[in-house]
C-alpha cells in the first residue's frame, strides 16, 4: 500500500524564486543526498507550509548564517 504523503502535490511558493534570488549575485545550487524517507517527509513538510523543500533549506541556511539557528554539527554525514 502506498503512503498518502507520496500523493500530495506540492503548495506553490510562497515567495517569488526569481525575486527572493534578484539581490544575491550570482546563485549558487548546492546537492544533497538523502534517503527516499526523508526527501518525501520534507516534501510533506514543505507542502504543509505552503512552501517547497528549496525554500525551506534556504530558510535554515539563512537562519544558521545569521545566528538564529543551530548548526548542527555532529549530525550523522554521509562518508561515501
Amino acid at each position: 500500500m502506498r503512503s498518502l504523503h507520496r500523493r500530495l502535490p506540492l503548495a506553490k511558493p510562497r515567495v517569488d524564486s526569481a525575486a527572493s534570488h534578484r539581490d544575491c549575485g550570482n546563485v549558487k545550487n548546492i546537492t544533497i543526498s538523502v534517503d527516499d524517507q526523508l526527501y518525501h517527509s520534507t516534501r510533506v513538510v514543505a507542502a504543509r507550509n505552503q512552501t517547497n523543500v528549496t525554500a525551506l533549506l534556504r530558510g535554515y541556511l539563512t537562519a544558521v548564517v545569521d545566528g538564529k539557528a543551530p548548526a548542527l554539527i555532529g549530525v550523522e554525514e554521509d562518508t561515501t
